[in-house]
């Protein structure tokens, strides 16, 4: 258990094998499988402190220049792979239920790092999305039948796997939501907010990774580079219950040796 800069022992909250529950949970549950919470808040000194400048992980994905289904599963062939700063354009022609599709993903991340695709590779393109009130959306991109080689993978949804599955299925990462660890953050008319930690293992790589926060889950085989934009929950979701119980922005990419 981490423990506090004074000596103390913090309080955690840990959901392992996490997005295997619906996103209707309240916190601190955070829309997860299993927890155990062993106390209460103990304040930030234990709180991964964010980075600077601001991480970003932004994305976005067209299918024939529209809006996705809400479940692929495609093989795909790289068009497109074009690095500007922190933007990543990648094209991919894909087999959607048995038709070429034109498959456009808008990656931001920051800080910056070139590309682990390139023009003629050839992988899997996973995709879901739930509608709640919000839009959960999660994909991933690695060769069939190996989501252990994660190239590109993000999530922008209120738990971190899709339903029915766990990350370590989904991305080939497991990922364990942290709450307990950091103070409420006044952040406007819905109340306090808190930030979470997302505790990551890739084979022999393993991280804690606070909301604003990046790194690279590195092991001798690769790494994968891991961007945490927002990793939070409302303290009290009472002044407005419409609000996600729990939102995660995360992208996550690959780099893998011979």
């Amino acid at each position: 258990m981490p423990s506090t800069t004074d000596g103390s022992t913090a309080a955690v909250t840990t959901t392992t094998d996490p997005g295997t529950t619906s996103g209707t949970t309240t916190p601190p549950d955070t829309g997860n499988e299993t927890s155990t919470d062993t106390g209460t808040t103990t304040g930030d000194s234990a709180c991964g402190e964010p980075d600077a400048p601001a991480v970003m992980a932004l994305w976005d994905i067209h299918v024939n220049d529209g809006p996705p289904p809400g479940t692929i599963s495609a093989p795909c062939t790289v068009t497109a792979s074009d690095v500007a700063g922190p933007q990543w354009t990648l094209g991919l022609d894909c087999t959607i239920d048995g038709q070429t599709a034109a498959v456009d993903l808008l990656i931001t991340r920051a800080p910056e790092s070139g590309p682990t695709l390139a023009v003629g590779d050839m992988r899997v393109l996973e995709y879901r999305a739930e509608q709640i009130f919000w839009t959960n959306e999660w994909f991933s991109i690695h060769p069939e039948g190996n989501p252990f080689l994660v190239a590109l993978a993000g999530i922008k949804a209120d738990h971190v796997a899709p339903p029915g599955m766990t990350a370590k299925d989904f991305f080939g990462v497991a990922i364990a939501v942290v709450d307990g660890l950091c103070a409420p953050i006044d952040l406007g008319p819905c109340g306090p907010t808190i930030r979470l930690a997302l505790d990551m293992t890739w084979s022999a790589g393993n991280k804690l990774l606070f909301d604003g926060q990046s790194g690279g889950l590195v092991d001798l085989g690769g790494t994968v580079g891991v961007w945490v934009a927002k990793a939070t929950r409302p303290n009290d979701r009472a002044a407005c219950d419409d609000i996600p119980p729990a939102w995660f922005e995360v992208v996550m990419a690959g780099s893998f040796g011979p």
